[in-house]
């Protein structure tokens, strides 16, 4: 019997009785005819369904593939780096496919550091986290290798990752002229690591045929080496059509003190900051009754956030941009005292949140730490204006004095690495203070339960077994998320384990 397969859909959709199968005469000499001479047409449903499996498979074997007459693709490179080891990589797949993927940026550093790479068949899964989470992609292209760049030139999803490899003169240009906009970004973060004049050449070179939302990001970029020698194309900046690109320009010249812009602030901010008081004195300002066009050039911008008063407002931006090298002459005093003196005025204490933020743009620590005792609340971000001990020892003092309160986190997410076992000694303490206190959990408990797993993540490795001890005592409301922040721990340090030091 021969048997068609439109025949066969037919007499299936309408039922056999009404359209019996056809019988013929079988084809011996194929195998598909072989097959379908061996079914028993007497049962004409078991028919249909036997023959439509042999010719549905017969059809779906028979498919040649498409065969690529194109020239084969270059090879990779030979790596010159050693890959990282399989009980390394299995900890790769839990991070990657797994519910441990907020350690993966930890894991790609500590590659990094011990120089291994990848192994082959785990380029593809961490190229696609890669695309999708863009904050991973400069930790990405320091351990894929040169397979993992070459991977990356043959899908267009990963083109970010293919020109963006250990230093290659032609391999940079290239890329820079003609590489999507993710592969430039990530080749000038490069550049400004190791070069940041070469990369501000680069960027100048082009700077006239960038699109808007590429000088914007390549603006933000230059803040990795920042110095007076980016002053020009900054400047220059703060002319840019485009509002984002000039707010961007004006936020880090704000960083440079000895900057045109940042003379032109202390102009505008000096004659309205005044020491008041006799023999008592105070730090008084006057607000400033608008926004002139000059200002709003320099990065002042007018409407205020939802809260505050516009003129207070522009007194903050004001001081916070002005070089904090102006107040000592100005004020007659050193930063410890006028942080006193400003204490004594509700518009003082305007001006002192303005230099909070002025340490914190600048970098400045020792206005940073006449600063933090006053101000950590409202700039927790002060700490990382701090050597990494002073802020070491100031969050360990906030820790053991107000618990791990909302504000206490806030700073914590500041507090530069490493925690060291110190301050994570006194972390983990708290924690389990949170979790045995009686009673119904509080606002503090639930902001502390909700960043448990963020604090994991920080903590020297070292107090993983009193966190396991908080865990195996945490019970109902607790026990869940302090499980969580346990595993995260043990994880960490098992990770660690398996990669060179």
């Amino acid at each position: 019997m021969t048997w068609d397969w439109d025949e066969l859909v037919a007499g299936a959709l309408v039922g056999t009785a009404r359209r019996p199968p056809a019988v013929g005469t079988a084809v011996p000499a194929t195998a598909l005819g072989g097959a379908l001479a061996r079914i028993d047409p007497g049962d004409p449903e078991g028919a249909v369904l036997a023959a439509g499996v042999v010719v549905g498979l017969y059809r779906q074997a028979g498919v040649r593939p498409a065969v690529d007459e194109g020239p084969l693709p270059p090879t990779s490179r030979p790596e010159q780096r050693a890959r990282c080891s399989p009980a390394a990589a299995a900890r790769l797949d839990a991070m990657v496919t797994g519910r441990f993927r907020p350690v993966l940026p930890e894991w790609l550093g500590l590659a990094a550091a011990a120089g291994v790479l990848v192994l082959p068949d785990r380029l593809p899964s961490l190229l696609d986290v890669a695309t999708a989470h863009r904050d991973l992609r400069a930790a990405t292209v320091e351990v894929i290798g040169e397979r993992g760049r070459w991977l990356a030139g043959l899908r267009p999803a990963w083109a970010w990752a293919a020109g963006a490899g250990d230093a290659d003169a032609d391999k940079d240009a290239a890329t820079w002229v003609a590489g999507t906009s993710a592969a430039r970004r990530l080749l000038l973060r490069r550049l400004r690591a190791t070069s940041p004049g070469a990369a501000r050449a680069v960027l100048e070179s082009t700077w006239a045929t960038e699109t808007p939302d590429d000088r914007a990001a390549f603006v933000a970029l230059l803040a990795t080496g920042l110095s007076a020698d980016d002053e020009p194309i900054l400047e220059a900046a703060l002319d840019d059509r485009r509002k984002e690109v000039r707010l961007a320009a004006a936020e880090l010249l704000w960083r440079l003190p000895g900057s045109r812009l940042g003379r032109r602030m202390a102009d505008r901010a000096r004659p309205l900051v005044r020491i008041a008081g006799t023999p008592a004195q105070r730090i008084e300002a006057a607000l400033p009754d608008e926004v002139d066009a000059a200002a709003a050039r320099d990065g002042v911008v007018a409407k205020p956030p939802a809260g505050v008063g516009a003129r207070a407002w522009w007194l903050h931006q004001l001081v916070a941009a002005t070089p904090l090298s102006t107040w000592p002459d100005a004020l007659g005093h050193p930063p410890g005292r006028m942080v006193e003196l400003a204490a004594g005025s509700e518009t003082g204490r305007l001006v002192r949140r303005a230099w909070a933020s002025a340490a914190v743009h600048q970098g400045d620590p020792a206005w940073a730490e006449a600063l933090v005792d006053a101000e950590w609340v409202a700039e927790p971000a002060l700490l990382e204006a701090l050597p990494n001990d002073v802020a070491v020892r100031v969050a360990i003092d906030r820790v053991v004095g107000h618990g791990l309160a909302p504000a206490v986190l806030d700073l914590l997410d500041h507090c530069p690495p490493p925690w060291g076992p110190g301050l994570s000694a006194v972390v983990v303490e708290q924690v389990g203070a949170a979790v045995a206190r009686p009673g119904r959990p509080g606002a503090d408990a639930v902001a502390l339960r909700g960043r448990l797993g963020e604090l994991a993540l920080r903590l020297d490795p070292s107090v993983t077994p009193a966190a396991v001890a908080v865990a195996a005592d945490a019970g109902g409301w607790w026990s869940d998320v302090v499980g969580w922040f346990a595993d995260l721990l043990t994880f960490r340090v098992e990770m660690r384990e398996e990669l060179p030091s």
